[in-house]
């Protein structure tokens, strides 16, 4: 049977190529939230991509869209240092598009 421990060794690879840092919890939900992680990250960075590619951002970044593409990586960094497992499971549901969202509404509530 397939278990999220299974896939721990290569996704742990992965994380550390991607500099991610390490998640804290149970080793049963840090190995569930490493899977969790990475789906959301790389669903982030296509929902990025695409909203890029369409031109959908132009109303949130202003006129300088060039600039936020080259700093595409600082968008997704909230998501990326979010290191309890809890709150990858917590959000299982959602996808990266709606968590990047999510810290949107949150920054322009601050």
């Amino acid at each position: 049977m397939e278990t999220f421990e299974n896939w721990r060794p290569e996704l742990e690879v992965a994380a550390q190529a991607e500099e991610l840092p390490a998640l804290v919890g149970t080793p049963k939900q840090i190995a569930w939230a490493m899977t969790l992680r990475h789906q959301a990250l790389a669903d982030a960075e296509m929902y990025l991509d695409y909203l890029l590619d369409s031109g959908q951002l132009k109303g949130r970044v202003g006129k300088d869209m060039e600039l936020f593409e080259a700093q595409k990586e600082r968008v997704i960094e909230p998501l990326k240092a979010r290191i309890e497992a809890a709150w990858w499971i917590d959000r299982r549901h959602e996808s990266g598009a709606s968590l990047l969202e999510s810290l949107w509404d949150s920054e322009a509530q601050v």
